[in-house]
């Protein structure tokens, strides 16, 4: 067998290994990936349960306040009104 043939397998079985070694690889990582994703899909589906019972629970803590004190709601909602118009107002003038 020639060099050019003998290098001609060599690089034939480099690639061949190369290739191999880079299958194994993706197949490893997805593996990987795949057991990352169990573990934190589960995580990340709580801690939303646990956000929106937080936010349930302020709102209706928020509505329960409004409702006891009607009055107060209602001034507090003008200030804030006011308070926004004046800090939009501002800043038109400044831009």
């Amino acid at each position: 067998m020639s060099i050019e043939g003998q290098a001609k397998g060599v690089l034939d079985n480099s690639t061949t290994q190369a290739k191999d070694l880079a299958n194994d690889t993706m197949k490893e990582g997805r593996k990987v990936f795949a057991r990352a994703a169990d573990q934190v899909v589960p995580a990340v589906k709580q801690t939303l349960a646990d956000v929106e019972e937080s936010a349930s629970d302020f709102f209706a803590s928020t509505t329960d306040q409004i409702k006891k004190h009607p009055i107060q709601s209602l001034l507090i909602g003008f200030g804030v009104g006011a308070l926004l118009g004046v800090a939009l107002r501002a800043a038109r003038r400044s831009a």
